[in-house]
């Protein structure tokens, strides 16, 4: 009888240690063949994400899309992106119809969408995607000036792409914003003196000069950037869940192709 007994006890334990490895396994590889729908904003953020629209460009779709196609390439996982409205991402993201959002400053009201890396009770900027800044465009002939801290007068008017962490930033310092998603229409608007200001991501709004020098030769860009964040990958809450291990090496696989000599060298191709 005690040898039956030690015999199920025996057959007990190995069974739990095959099950708790099978589970630590299952996550370990659970990455490959997963198919994953990642979403980006549709309006340009050149050299981020290029054009406008529905369409993800060819070949040269933007940075950040090919250092997600590059992540999903290394984990071997399957990835489909699709081009949303900013607002509409977060929202599918917070309902589960997506399982990633590129890419988001942090803001603490967006993790009721959404996961950030987190280190502790701190979002972990070792783990952004990227760094960008905000820049402010205006006439040439414009007196209104920044100098880091404060504006000489916030008696102006400013436009700012719809749903984009600026808007709350520039309002704090008790500016009028109008959130939009037209950017070259309020440029010009700008290089007409109909709109006093447009507040951009620094590279979108740098090629949208290069790209219209026509129809903005009259606008230029503030020497201080207004502001300067980290962006990074937004995993949705159901997905974090289901895969913890899998979202941490996700995070982390980004944050490794952001350092890469050969993401580096992107920025190259874009700058031609």
């Amino acid at each position: 009888m005690k040898q039956i007994i030690k015999f199920g006890c025996l057959l007990g334990a190995l069974l739990a240690g095959f099950s708790a490895f099978s589970t630590s396994a299952n996550e370990t590889d659970e990455s490959n063949g997963i198919r994953l729908i990642f979403a980006f904003q549709n309006v340009d953020n050149y050299p981020y994400q290029v054009g406008d629209g529905t369409k993800v460009q060819s070949p040269l779709p933007g940075v950040a899309v090919e250092q997600m196609q590059d992540m999903a390439q290394r984990l071997e996982l399957q990835l489909e992106l699709v081009r949303v409205p900013w607002k509409r991402g977060l929202q599918m993201l917070k309902e589960g119809e997506i399982e990633g959002l590129f890419n988001a400053s942090y803001k603490p009201e967006r993790r009721e969408y959404g996961r950030y890396p987190f280190q502790g009770d701190q979002v972990n900027s070792e783990l952004r995607s990227y760094s960008n800044s905000y820049s402010l465009f205006v006439h040439k002939d414009n007196d209104i000036n920044w100098d880091g801290k404060t504006f000489n007068r916030v008696d102006f008017r400013v436009f700012a792409p719809l749903g984009f962490s600026i808007v709350d930033d520039l309002k704090k310092k008790g500016l009028i914003v109008n959130e939009s998603s037209q950017v070259l229409s309020q440029l010009v608007m700008v290089a007409q003196k109909r709109v006093d200001a447009v507040a951009l991501l620094t590279p979108s709004g740098q090629a949208q000069l290069s790209d219209h020098p026509d129809q903005l030769n009259n606008v230029v860009m503030l020497p201080v950037p207004l502001t300067s964040k980290d962006y990074f990958l937004m995993l949705s809450h159901q997905f974090v869940t289901r895969h913890p291990e899998l979202s941490d090496k996700i995070w982390r696989t980004v944050a490794q192709i952001r350092e890469d000599a050969a993401h580096t060298r992107r920025f190259s191709k874009y700058a031609n």
